[in-house]
């Protein structure tokens, strides 16, 4: 669990557990054993602070907001002996038609192209051709523009409903076009669906979901966000630990997130590291800052004085 998290109804973090573990160990293994073993009251422990997670940028309707529950830290200490006291016998609980959220399985076992009446896209020549992408509840599905193609993907989603009562929320999904398709078949396949369309979907989970030849403009708001934390910083006193902390804890965790999806362009990288280096050596009065790339690595230069 992390140690400064949003706050819990008791108004103790992780952190206090920790530090104080020697003094307040012993009652808190004493109250999670009797509810594991004795079955006692979990009133106290139970309450949680429900929070309102806004799914879009500007949301109107509760339907637009996604709800998390803050819990105590002693709750979620008895969760988790729970579901570790579950793996043991998951497998012989849980049916093996269910995939999802199951060491050892996957989503995607219980998924078969039947009949080819709904085909995917290729990212090269010669590459499988891919139908879906699926990420815990969202779904990413991928299909020719024909009419008769997305008439079969609506009987298939309403033969999933059928079967599983579990039906597509048409006000969270959304259609994106080629730009090659004409304007008639997209009003038609609009209309099967009901459904909106948009020109191309902007982010999922903080990646841009297209990636176009520019990459340095499609990732330019890495390099905004890490100035903006620089400059939010940069008139504060710190030690040089603490700006060590949080160039490598906070700054350099936010082109990394990206990093593991996408290879950043070698120019935006540099110019990271200039932001970083500034910030690090900016402040005292011999500094050694950062002044161009070369041969895949960055150069440096002595400046003498307030940096002129």
């Amino acid at each position: 669990m992390d140690s400064l998290k949003a706050p819990e109804p008791d108004g103790f973090p992780v952190l206090f557990f920790l530090k104080f573990w020697d003094v307040v160990g012993e009652s808190v293994t004493k109250a999670v054993l009797d509810v594991l073993n004795n079955n006692a009251s979990m009133d106290k422990l139970g309450e949680a602070v429900v929070v309102l997670i806004p799914k879009v940028k500007l949301p109107v309707r509760v339907t637009e907001f996604r709800p998390i529950s803050l819990c105590n830290v002693v709750y979620k200490v008895v969760a988790k002996m729970v579901a570790n006291r579950l793996k043991v016998v998951l497998e012989g609980i849980i049916s093996q038609h269910q995939s999802a959220l199951v060491p050892g399985r996957l989503i995607t076992d219980n998924v078969a192209e039947a009949s080819g009446n709904v085909h995917g896209i290729k990212v090269a020549r010669g590459a499988h051709a891919i139908s879906h992408l699926l990420f815990a509840d969202d779904s990413l599905i991928f299909a020719r523009a024909t009419v008769e193609e997305c008439k079969w993907l609506v009987d298939i989603l309403k033969c999933y409903e059928a079967a599983s009562g579990q039906s597509i929320n048409f006000e969270k999904s959304a259609l994106s076009f080629s730009p090659n398709v004409s304007i008639r078949c997209v009003n038609e396949i609009k209309s099967l669906f009901n459904i909106g369309v948009v020109s191309c979907h902007d982010k999922y989970l903080g990646l841009p979901s297209s990636i176009t030849r520019n990459k340095r403009q499609v990732f330019e708001d890495i390099k905004d966000r890490v100035w903006q934390k620089l400059q939010g910083w940069k008139n504060k006193l710190f030690s040089v630990g603490g700006r060590e902390v949080l160039i490598k804890a906070i700054a350099q965790a936010i082109p990394t997130y990206a990093m593991g999806c996408f290879r950043l362009p070698a120019s935006l990288m540099c110019e990271l590291n200039k932001l970083f280096a500034n910030f690090w050596w900016g402040w005292q009065i011999k500094t050694r800052k950062l002044i161009g790339f070369r041969g895949g690595r960055c150069v440096t230069r002595r400046i003498m004085g307030n940096g002129i």
